[in-house]
């Protein structure tokens, strides 16, 4: 019997392919060294991701070295795909057409631009800092109209670290862009109806309108690590270790208060924390969108895992507040509205009816959230305030202090100061010294003196309050005039023998704050009354002071017959809680001597990293503290980097931003890139009187969240 075939089959595989082969037959279109150079980067970028916050906040500079030593291999990888790309003239399939997009080259040139700057300040170092000496030593040989340093081991130090973090931005912009195998399969032009259909193809899954896998992958190490870190610092604060991660006591902010987690400082945590925060709550939103698209069988609350990310978030948003810090507490408060503002935006676009349940139930978490915490918060929000400014006044030859108070039962429980003048808001140590007039248990008088080497130097003035005033208003008056004079009651007493203390007594002291403790026992209740004169007042005017007291009548600044005081504050305003602004730790001082360097260095600056060894030269004298921050990176940058600079940064910031409306890059959902944006904006205003970019790991995850924006597509 003859065997008649008839024609092949078209939906068998050819001969020799086996389906494993045929399946895969699309991976063997990448190179394979490309496909491995993806698969390196995306796991060095998560070993950044966990690394730099567990690193005590990338803070050391060990840890920086190694995020610089990843990032440069980011960059050798990034370049390695390059030339692949160019001698096999190999495409990968990525998100939209970038190489069309304008900004991205004025991106690239920007960074090349920045970096650039950095290294001609240090090669083209005007001088360098010796500590030692607290002097410049100046170089001859440089370009005074290129950038230049003025410490270039310092700029040396930033440029390295600058050359990681742009490697890094656009390892993780390139990898990100690269579509994965089955989103290349997935986004295949599908054939018409009539068109045959190759015999190697396979069906392709439909995609459109899901997030990108990378995408998604990197924010699910970005939420889930932040989400670790927030409960890590919770409980560190709840177990009240001064010890960071429960292993190392830092050199500095020794305290469990000032601590937060793995950070030195509570406020730098805070400020990673509250960046990532909005970006948990924008991949929720993203996946629960896809969830909704998906059909009834994942539409079902709990069926996909996006319900971790409400936890998550949440726990996030907890840590600022736990973290105690002022400024983080109300940045938290303030990006509350502005998350609810973008969710209303969103489900009022699509025309919901439920369009404020969204925004009202993220209300709720936070009211009940900040309620609960409200007894911890109210303190740091509204403290007592201990110093007042005197305008215009940085020492006095002559002075006259006076304290009006109800003296309490004797002995006092601590030595209650009553009131003192110093050079700083947050110290009494300083140059001239500050001299403060306090109450001992026993109800002696002493005046000391706290300076340089003399922290523990006092003069007795009374040696005890007779008994018969306990209970009573007393007036106490210091008077300087050659040597220190006490007054009770307009009457003078005598004092110690002042020829052991002729230095103190007769020089010039602080004067550009009126220091006091309300808290003391002595100011806690009605009357009180404490005033400062630049003068030493006559006695006539002491005995008219101590008259008035007695008529009742405390504000000796409305007869005008009487000297009128520099300042003078009664108990209403002792006790009234001190508003933020009064309360800047000390930050007045550090603003003070920056806007003296700014003045110095308006065009060019000063050079990158070069505020530190400089505040050492520009403070007023040596006994001052040494601050290796601006506390306002803003004005920090304007510092180094100069005007010219500065807009530099600014307009790469800036490009990134409005890259998120061109047409061409990555489908991110405008919801999630709002929330993104909404993070970075409360950084960038914490930068106003904190340093968070100064601290390697919040700016690098700020740099991410710029890489999202920058090639986020607006279709």
């Amino acid at each position: 019997m003859s065997m008649v075939q008839g024609p092949p089959r078209s939906d068998l595989p050819p001969r020799g392919h086996s389906r494993r082969e045929k399946r895969h037959r699309h991976i063997a279109r990448t190179p394979r060294f490309y496909r491995r150079c993806d698969q390196i980067t995306e796991g060095l970028l998560y070993a950044m991701i966990v690394f730099a916050p567990w690193a005590f906040g990338a803070t050391q500079s060990w840890a920086i070295w190694v995020m610089n030593i990843v990032g440069y291999a980011l960059g050798t990888l990034l370049l390695g795909k390059w030339l692949i790309r160019w001698l096999t003239d190999y495409s990968p399939a990525r998100w939209g057409d970038d190489r069309s997009r304008w900004a991205t080259g004025l991106l690239a040139g920007l960074t090349v631009l920045l970096l650039a700057w950095s290294l001609t300040s240090a090669v083209n170092a005007r001088a360098t800092v010796h500590y030692a000496q607290m002097e410049f030593a100046y170089r001859d040989q440089y370009v005074p109209w290129l950038p230049h340093s003025y410490h270039a081991p310092a700029t040396w130090f930033e440029f390295w670290r600058y050359l990681g973090l742009a490697c890094t931005f656009w390892a993780l912009r390139d990898w990100v862009l690269g579509k994965t195998r089955r989103e290349r399969l997935g986004h295949k032009d599908k054939p018409e109806p009539d068109e045959p259909v190759a015999e190697n193809e396979t069906a392709a899954p439909d995609l459109s309108g899901r997030l990108p896998m990378r995408l998604r992958r990197l924010l699910w190490v970005l939420c889930l690590n932040g989400a670790l870190l927030a409960l890590e610092g919770i409980l560190q604060r709840l177990d009240n270790t001064n010890k960071l991660l429960w292993l190392v006591e830092p050199r500095y902010n020794t305290s469990s208060e000032s601590q937060f987690g793995p950070y030195a400082y509570r406020s730098n945590a805070a400020q990673y924390l509250n960046m990532l925060w909005p970006v948990c709550l924008g991949l929720w939103w993203a996946l629960r969108q896809e969830a909704r698209r998906g059909g009834s069988a994942t539409n079902r609350v709990g069926a996909s895992p996006d319900v971790m990310l409400l936890p998550c978030a949440v726990i996030i948003a907890a840590a600022p507040i736990f973290s105690m810090s002022r400024g983080a507490m109300l940045i938290t408060i303030g990006t509350v509205p502005a998350v609810a503002a973008v969710f209303f935006l969103a489900v009022w676009r699509d025309r919901s009816r439920w369009a404020w349940i969204m925004p009202l139930a993220l209300a709720g978490c936070m009211a009940a959230l900040g309620a609960v915490a409200w007894p911890a918060i109210k303190p740091r929000l509204y403290g007592q305030r201990t110093a007042y400014p005197l305008q215009g006044v940085a020492s006095l030859n002559e002075f006259t202090l006076r304290c009006v108070f109800r003296l309490p039962e004797l002995p006092l429980r601590d030595v209650a100061v009553l009131c003192g003048l110093s050079g700083y808001e947050i110290a009494w140590n300083g140059t001239p010294p500050g001299v403060g007039l306090s109450l001992y248990p026993n109800g002696a008088l002493y005046l000391g003196f706290a300076g340089p080497h003399l922290t523990s130097t006092r003069l007795g003035l009374l040696d005890r309050i007779p008994t018969n005033h306990v209970g009573q208003v007393v007036d106490i008056v210091v008077r300087r005039e050659r040597e220190p004079r006490l007054y009770l009651n307009a009457t003078a007493m005598g004092s110690e023998s002042t020829n052991q203390l002729p230095f103190l007594v007769t020089n010039a002291v602080a004067g550009a704050y009126l220091r006091l403790e309300p808290s003391s026992q002595a100011l806690a209740s009605p009357p009180a009354l404490v005033s400062v004169y630049d003068q030493a007042l006559p006695e006539s005017e002491i005995q008219g002071l101590y008259r008035r007291v007695m008529e009742g009548q405390f504000a000796s600044s409305r007869d005008p017959r009487l000297t009128p005081p520099l300042i003078e504050l009664g108990y209403d305003e002792i006790h009234t809680p001190a508003l933020l602004l009064d309360q800047m730790s000390g930050r007045r001082e550090i603003y003070a001597v920056s806007r003296r360097m700014a003045a110095d260095h308006p065009w060019l600056g000063s050079g990158p990293g070069t505020f530190g060894p400089l505040y050492g030269v520009y403070r007023p004298n040596a006994s001052e503290d040494w601050a290796w921050y601006a506390h306002n990176d803003w004005l920090e940058t304007r510092i180094t980097f100069g005007l010219v600079g500065i807009a530099l940064v600014l307009l790469a910031l800036m490009v990134a931003v409005a890259s998120a409306f061109l047409p061409a890059g990555l489908p991110l959902p405008g919801t999630s890139i709002g929330l993104v944006w909404v993070g970075m904006a409360g950084c960038l205003i914490h930068a106003l009187y904190d340093f968070p970019f100064q601290i390697h790991s919040v700016t690098a995850l700020f740099l991410v969240l710029a890489c999202l924006s920058s090639i986020r597509s607006r279709k």
